[in-house]
């Protein structure tokens, strides 16, 4: 689970029934790095304001679904709010948004993209 209002969080503290670095984030891109290949990112509702760069099949969930519920607002306009790598990665994205990004989302995947 990913959510903002966990920032500032200690690794180890005990957040909404989880861990604070075992299975709670306050980034997109922690929980990308921790979850399996193949699992799913569930993010709360907030702004966050990060680059997110995905390489390995996974799918990113706005727990709210609803979509403007959950907002990417990466730094710097030049780049994309979400990078799919080149390789063979199964992707979905679903119920979330990119703002004030050059490229909402990228993809160089060969295998697929799925948004929804």
């Amino acid at each position: 689970m990913v959510d903002d209002s966990y920032a500032g969080a200690t690794p180890g503290d005990i957040l909404d029934g989880g861990i604070f670095g075992y299975d709670r984030f306050d980034t997109l891109t922690q929980g990308i790095l921790v979850v399996a290949d193949g699992g799913t990112v569930s993010v709360k509702p907030g702004t966050y304001p990060e680059n997110v760069v995905i390489e390995k099949n996974v799918t990113l969930d706005g727990a709210s679904g609803v979509a403007n519920d959950v907002v990417i607002n990466p730094p710097g306009a030049a780049t994309p709010g979400i990078f799919v790598g080149n390789g063979s990665y199964t992707v979905t994205i679903s119920d979330l948004s990119v703002t004030d990004a050059f490229n909402g989302i990228k993809s160089q995947t060969t295998a697929g993209l799925t948004l929804g």
